[in-house]
């Protein structure tokens, strides 16, 4: 009996240099920016495991192939600036805005990606928090519906794949006037463009070379809420969160599904998390964490 067993790998190296700077005008008002260059090699890889059994279910030879795209050379340049602004006791202000350009195959992707967080407390430990972000990521993780970790593959923006940008809102409320306890409830919203999905019907990592000929770009979106309690005094702490979510995906042009929309492979619809520190001495801490989640996992061989 053969047996193949696919993992997706992408190598990459890579050099980088920052610079930052923060500058304070007044006690209520932080002013950081600085940049970032970022020199890229990406080489996406598809690794087989072979293995050849007998009748007896005995492993007679295996061996391992290494299938390779050509390397992807990509330069990165970003800046960014945030102002953290505090206006008395009950209001605060955080703009921000981040800049960066992707050169990739003769093609350049420029990517604003502002920024804004507005945080109003009540007094007697209530606060509310609103914010918005747009972000921008030039890796993407590639995944088909059937397969599962760790046959996902990693592959780089090229002048035909766009980068993955989403936009991101939340909203929260917070409370801490109860002494050792904290407490919130936040919700969010996030609409993604450029997502990637194998199209229907495409041999999944038949090659590293070619992935680009068997993936489609579609839109996607995540939202939820989460509960949180947490207490922080005392020899025993710890945190309780509950977080109820669904995350999607749709590729209106047909390839995928129809056109119809259809839950994300890793969408966990209930995620609940408990972790517990006990401090049993000056030096000697207890900690334990217990997370339990729904969701859909499968895995899957690899077809010859």
């Amino acid at each position: 009996m053969k047996r193949i067993a696919c993992q997706g790998i992408l190598k990459q190296i890579f050099f980088s240099a920052k610079i930052d700077f923060d500058y304070i005008p007044a006690p209520s008002h932080l002013i950081k920016f600085g940049g970032e260059f970022v020199n890229h090699l990406y080489r996406p890889e598809v690794e087989r495991s072979r293995s050849l059994n007998n009748l007896d279910g005995k492993e007679e030879k295996s061996d391992k192939v290494n299938d390779a795209s050509p390397n992807l050379y990509g330069n990165e340049l970003s800046a960014y600036i945030e102002d953290d602004m505090t206006f008395g006791e009950h209001f605060s202000f955080n703009p921000g805005l981040h800049l960066s350009l992707f050169l990739v195959n003769g093609r350049t992707y420029f990517c604003p990606e502002p920024r804004a967080a507005v945080k109003v407390s009540f007094g007697k430990g209530w606060a509310v928090k609103t914010a918005y972000s747009k972000m921008s990521q030039y890796v993407h993780q590639l995944t088909s519906g059937n397969l599962s970790l760790p046959t996902d593959l990693w592959v780089p923006i090229t002048k035909n794949i766009k980068p993955v940008t989403s936009d991101i809102v939340s909203l929260g409320t917070y409370y801490s006037g109860l002494k050792g306890w904290e407490f919130s409830v936040e919700g969010y919203w996030k609409q993604m463009n450029n997502v990637l999905e194998y199209i229907d019907g495409k041999m999944s990592f038949s090659s590293a070379a070619d992935w680009e000929e068997n993936v489609e770009m579609g839109q996607g979106q995540s939202y939820g809420v989460e509960l949180y309690v947490q207490k922080t005094l005392g020899r025993t702490t710890g945190t309780v969160s509950y977080t109820l979510s669904k995350t999607d995906r749709i590729f209106r042009d047909g390839t995928i599904n129809n056109g119809k929309r259809f839950p994300f492979v890793y969408d966990r619809r209930h995620n609940f998390c408990v972790s517990l520190n006990q401090k049993l001495g000056k030096r000697v801490d207890l900690s334990a964490i217990w997370t339990i989640a729904s969701g859909n996992w499968e895995v899957k061989e690899c077809p010859n």
